[in-house]
């Protein structure tokens, strides 16, 4: 004897229109709107690669995992070309903030920033003073700044400069943050 709905028990049935309505909501929910993501690493290094004064740029999102927590983390490496210096290191500063908050799948806690020579040397660009201007005056450094160390900046810094919306909108490039010697 073939079920039908007559047949199948009470319970069955409203197990049955329980999994129907969410399936249903499943699907519709699905068609919602994704969650948003920022631009994907190639996309910032050739932004930066097109830059005079710049040789090569390295970018990168991590998630870092520490105990029970994941901590979403920029990090940005730029090589100097021969002959540049850094013309505008505020401008360098935010310009970065800026870049790290428009990239990665997933909203960043922290960015790194590194800027050496082609010889893997840190370069000294007056990033201190860029920080003070912005009230971002307790950073967090890992080694010596001026023999090859790595400036992390928090979300907050980047907000502050980005705004609160993530991804952040793609910012343009200034003008001079490289200038030849």
């Amino acid at each position: 004897m073939r079920a039908t709905a007559m047949s199948l028990p009470r319970h069955a049935l409203r197990l049955a229109a329980v999994g129907v309505l969410v399936l249903a909501v499943s699907v519709g929910l699905t068609g919602c709107t994704p969650a948003p993501t920022g631009r994907s690493a190639t996309d910032v290094e050739q932004q930066i690669e097109s830059i005079p004064g710049v040789e090569n740029a390295v970018a990168r999102w991590d998630a870092v995992q520490s105990g029970f927590v994941t901590r979403q983390t920029v990090g940005i490496t730029i090589t100097v070309s021969d002959g540049y210096r850094i013309g505008d290191a505020d401008g360098l500063i935010v310009w970065l903030a800026r870049q790290a908050w428009s990239l990665g799948p997933k909203r960043p806690g922290s960015m790194g920033i590194r800027l050496e020579d082609s010889s893997g040397k840190a370069v000294e660009w007056g990033w201190k003073d860029a920080l003070v201007k912005h009230g971002w005056d307790s950073p967090v450094t890992v080694g010596d700044m001026n023999s090859g160390g790595l400036l992390i900046l928090f979300d907050s810094n980047m907000v502050s400069v980005a705004g609160e919306s993530w991804p952040g909108p793609v910012p343009e490039t200034p003008a001079n943050l490289f200038v030849k010697n």
